[in-house]
């Protein structure tokens, strides 16, 4: 596992990085976005 993942040539990071943020999208953020956990973040 990457601690800390970046974008590449090679979108390695892509999938991950995705569900990550989808998984901790806030509610009612002003963002369209899916929101599972309450208040969550990412790091």
């Amino acid at each position: 596992m990457d601690p800390m993942p970046t974008y590449d040539l090679t979108d390695s990071n892509r999938h991950g990085t995705r569900c990550a943020g989808e998984v901790a999208a806030e509610a009612n953020n002003s963002i369209c976005a899916v929101g599972v956990a309450f208040e969550a973040s990412v790091g």
